[in-house]
């Protein structure tokens, strides 16, 4: 007689497998089409395989992970002799490993088509954002119903193909007499066999270390290799991420001192705050005689986008084209992260952590409080969004860092009740009509204000007041060719739209009060969703935002200007304090990039940063370079023919400084915030 059990438990498994992989290889192959033609027609035959054999690795790891479970049930149900548990078994963890895959290969497909990346911990923010702005979001920019749809019929699909495999695996036996003797112990060798070649599929690799993240650069080109990991792997990494930001470690002196002298500072967690504590040059001048000051944060205001303005033809700028030559235009400018709340944080306390405003870590006493020196010297400092204050709880994190109010959406529509609020929030033009009324109102009251403003119009879905009529162009056909995008007519129209109301609230300011008392700058929170930048010469510029600075006359004093000077958001508030609060302490890393002081050469972003003429990789694990020079020395464009290598001292002081920042901010989270609280 022959044993049935384990035969159809490895005929099963076989099947399964091989269906996982080849829904995973076409997915794969559907994301290479979409996203990296050209890319792929380029790999050398060598890296043809490379690419083949990681991916498939990948995959095989993702398969026997998802299976495991189902896996001891058959082999339980095998050895207790009951074949209806076996098959129970197989069909549900078939069609659950399959169907999931598809799911998550889905996602993965539209996250990558939205945030460049594969699903990375980014996908948990829509978590802590305003669910019904999600869903209208969702709802508008991707297929969901008829993504609905082909889930149950696909759903329908895998339980019927499991069956009909089940009913023809349940019949399987092994090609030996397993009564006897000699037969069983080969049937236990081969049950051993299958569990130790599935234990080495759950690592991906035989050698020391299993298949990990890093090794998905098996090519040259980011968009090849970010097709490699499967849509489960790159989940199963957002997660683990997630779950360690939950987790951080405390703050070593001897780490500090390590990545200090690798930046080419000194610091001691003695007062870790002297190695970034500076002051303003200038003579201190009283609260009376200091300027008002406006920062707006535009939502995706996009460098490259710009560069397609045309004054004649294709007009992006609006009303703002008339205010650029009044103030500090720079050009070659980075935003320090690449997410909205990502770049806040790391403005307003360099903090590396993007959930930090919806955990209790907001009421840590972060050394970098970007707006400390302003209340210090009696500012009222005053937050308006366009959006809501609920936004991943924005507004109880800028209060406890010193903000005295909070305007949002309810605010604006409140005071305007023309004012209609859409997914995101009120269109921006409203908002920039409350700045400039609170701008009044502290004039008339002799106070003076620091506003920060968020911009939300910018944003899927894209939608213009219908009442506006200014960005009724035709787009060119260069510009449709480098911006496939669904929505590329109406992302034009709303990026023009935000444009035209900054330009409009500056220049108004500028013909009145403004122009004697407030400084006024702009930048963008981060380069617009959905581009690829999968070519090596475009890696800065995928992360490139413009800054721009109005300074009143009499403020001007020791401004040196450089608008080909490369810099980041680091030197934003830098800059603000040298033209506002002279003769002031204060604690931050990054300088005034009007002074000639400041570091030209350090353009810091936290996946790629500018550094004496190279750009270096700080976190982007598909690109199989470290580092790369710049074609030009005023541009951001790279020379893909001058690589850089990876222990290059200036690359190894970029990805110091990312590391020694997180290290400020677990210093604050968990040395002050959670020992002082007695956690």
């Amino acid at each position: 007689m022959r044993q049935s059990g384990p035969a159809r438990i490895v005929c099963s498994l076989a099947f399964a497998a091989a269906l996982f992989l080849i829904i995973s290889a076409v997915s794969r192959y559907l994301m290479l089409q979409a996203f990296a033609p050209d890319d792929l027609a380029k790999l050398t035959g060598a890296e043809k395989y490379d690419v083949f054999r990681t991916g498939t690795l990948y995959d095989i790891r993702a398969f026997t992970l998802t299976f495991a479970p189902f896996l001891l049930v058959m082999i339980l149900g095998s050895a207790f002799r009951s074949p209806r548990t076996v098959g129970i078994a197989f069909r549900t963890g078939g069609v659950f490993t399959a169907f999931v895959l598809i799911v998550f290969s889905v996602i993965n497909f539209y996250f990558y088509r939205t945030y460049n990346s594969y699903i990375d911990v980014f996908i948990f923010s829509a978590f802590d954002e305003d669910a019904e702005a999600v869903m209208k979001t969702v709802v508008h920019d991707y297929p969901l119903g008829r993504a609905l749809t082909a889930a149950a019929l696909g759903l329908l699909l895998l339980v019927y193909i499991f069956r009909k495999a089940d009913a023809l695996f349940s019949g399987a036996r092994l090609p030996w007499n397993t009564r006897a003797a000699w037969g069983k112990v080969l049937a236990g060798v081969l049950v051993l066999i299958v569990i130790a070649v599935y234990v080495i599929g759950t690592r991906g690799s035989v050698g020391r270390f299993p298949l990990r993240r890093n090794d998905a650069a098996a090519s040259r080109f980011r968009a090849v290799n970010m097709s490699l990991p499967n849509s489960l792997m790159a989940f199963y990494w957002a997660v683990s991420d997630r779950r360690n930001t939950k987790r951080l470690p405390e703050a070593e002196n001897d780490e500090l001192r390590k990545l200090a002298r690798n930046v080419g500072i000194e610091a001691d967690i003695s007062d870790p705050a002297g190695a970034f504590r500076q002051k303003v040059p200038g003579e201190a001048r009283s609260l009376k005689d200091s300027p008002n000051v406006v920062f707006a944060v535009m939502e995706s205001m996009s460098t490259h986008m710009l560069r397609f303005d045309d004054p004649a033809s294709f007009d992006l700028m609006g009303s703002l084209r008339g205010i650029l030559g009044d103030g500090y235009h720079f050009r070659n400018f980075l935003s320090e992260g690449d997410g909205t709340m990502d770049t806040l944080a790391r403005l307003l306390i360099r903090g590396t952590r993007l959930d930090v405003s919806v955990t209790d870590a907001k009421r840590a006493p972060f050394l970098f409080n970007a707006v400390k020196p302003f209340k210090e010297k009696g500012y009222k400092l005053v937050f308006i969004t366009s959006g809501s204050a609920a936004w991943r709880n924005i507004g109880e994190f800028l209060t406890f860092l010193g903000f005295d109010e909070i305007d949002d959406e309810h605010s604006i529509e409140n005071k305007y009740p023309e004012a209609k609020a859409g997914a995101w929030g009120v269109p921006d033009g409203f908002m920039f009509r409350f700045a400039s009324d609170r701008l009044e109102k502290a004039r008339k009251s002799g106070e003076k204000v620091f506003i920060l403003m968020l911009s939300t119009t910018n944003h899927g879905p894209y939608l213009v007041p219908k009442s506006y009529h200014g960005a009724d162009f035709e787009i060119p056909e260069k510009a449709l060719r480098r911006f496939p995008l669904p929505d590329i007519r109406q992302m034009f129209r709303t990026f023009r739209y935000a444009n035209d109301m900054l330009g409009t609230f500056i220049s108004d300011e500028l013909k009145g009060s403004g122009r004697d008392d407030t400084v006024i700058a702009f930048t963008g929170d981060h380069n617009v969703r959905g581009l690829n930048y999968t070519r090596t010469s475009e890696a800065l510029l995928g992360h490139s935002v413009p800054f721009w600075i109005y300074v009143p006359e009499k403020f001007r004093k020791g401004a040196a200007y450089d608008g080909k000077k490369f810099a980041s958001q680091m030197g934003i508030f830098p800059t603000l304090y040298g033209r506002a609060l002279p003769g002031s302490d204060f604690v931050y890393p990054g300088c005034d990039i009007l002074s000639d002081g400041c570091e030209p050469s350090f353009a810091f972003n936290a996946m790629i940063s500018g550094i004496n003429g190279k750009a270096c990789l700080i976190d982007e694990p598909a690109f199989s370079w470290s580092g790369m020079r710049l074609l030009r020395p005023d541009d951001l464009e790279l020379d893909p023919s001058a690589p850089v290598g990876k222990d290059d001292r200036d690359c190894r002081k970029a990805r110091s400084f990312e590391e020694l920042l997180d290290w400020y901010y677990r210093y604050a989270v968990v040395n002050l915030r959670e020992k002082k609280s007695g956690k």
